[in-house]
């Protein structure tokens, strides 16, 4: 009886050990994926959920931590500062937030550790098929901002800015799959070179057709000359040379607004239209806008109007701009 007894014991206990066993990626990271061939990391949490969540994080730490290094490697070896500037301009933005900012990412199964009372997972990245895809990604974003810049010669100056404008975004954007690329694999470093020249081509013909677009501009309805200096304003922040002699387009604004009241105090609902025309030939009408706003309400009219105008403003300052694209 004794012996039956013992012998069910180990087999339970071994049961048990065999059932417990951490798996090699837990036990040993680097043996089951060697730094040479992976980019891994393990993460942990009350959930299975939670800890891929985990591992997902710290592998995100790694690229933004080695994105940041990249970087400033790239600042002490470029001589040429419009292309340096244009890469401290982007690669602040430029960071891995989620599992679709890692090219081939994968996961190991879940574990779940009794003693710990907590889950792990492995992140890993092959770093051969990481480089593949980011290759790839990086190469068709070359061609896509080439053709854009193609398709610009045969435009007028207005719609030769709108395509440019998209280039330059486009190129911009090419910074993070090249340092993807250059994590990955350290070697391919030349294509962030490509990327640099892309960059430096797109703003110099961007700056060049802004010098070109020199506007007027015409509200009506504003008395005051407000909303004249807030375009004015606009345009010129943005890189555009405003004229009221021998301007190339003219910016024309009609503000408008009904009245109302009641028991409670007066309204102005106001509205907007906006166009953007040729001064030149037939005047034709290459973009416009158009915007009736809520009803605003004071005490007084003069309040009611400044509510409304304030309004206005704000919508201007953040919607003027997709007039151009």
């Amino acid at each position: 009886m004794k012996k039956i007894f013992f012998l069910t014991w180990g087999i339970l206990l071994a049961f048990y050990l065999v059932a417990e066993e951490p798996p090699l990626w837990y036990a040993n990271k680097n043996v089951m994926y060697p730094e040479t061939v992976f980019i891994s990391a393990i993460g942990s949490g009350r959930s299975a959920v939670a800890a891929k969540e985990d591992a997902l994080t710290q592998l995100a730490l790694y690229f933004n931590a080695h994105i940041s290094v990249n970087t400033s490697t790239d600042y002490s070896i470029s001589q040429r500062n419009t292309v340096v500037n244009s890469h401290r301009q982007v690669s602040g933005g430029t960071v891995v937030v989620s599992e679709s900012d890692l090219p081939a990412v994968q996961f190991s199964e879940a574990f779940y550790n009794e003693n710990r009372h907590n889950w792990a997972v492995c992140a890993y990245i092959s770093k051969e098929q990481a480089t593949e895809i980011c290759k790839v990604n990086l190469q068709n974003g070359i061609s896509e901002v080439q053709s854009l810049l193609s398709v610009a010669e045969s435009l007028g100056i207005f719609g030769r800015f709108s395509a440019v404008a998209k280039a330059v975004d486009q190129a911009e954007s090419l910074l993070r799959d090249g340092e993807m690329l250059c994590i990955v694999n350290p070697e391919s470093r030349n294509s962030m070179e490509q990327v640099f020249d892309l960059i430096e081509t797109s703003r110099r013909q961007f700056d060049t057709i802004k010098q070109q677009m020199t506007f007027r501009v015409d509200v009506i309805n504003d008395p005051t000359g407000t909303f004249t200096t807030i375009f004015q304003e606009l345009l010129s922040s943005n890189g555009f040379i405003v004229s009221s002699q021998n301007a190339r387009y003219t910016v024309v604004a009609d503000i408008y607004a009904s009245e109302s009241e009641n028991p409670v105090g007066v309204f102005v609902r106001p509205g907007i239209t906006i166009s953007i025309s040729e001064n030149a030939g037939t005047g034709k009408v290459l973009s416009s806008y158009s915007k009736q706003y809520p009803k605003y309400g004071h005490i007084s009219l003069e309040g009611a109007y400044a509510k409304a105008y304030a309004e206005i403003e704000k919508d201007l300052r953040l919607h003027f701009m997709e007039l151009f694209y």
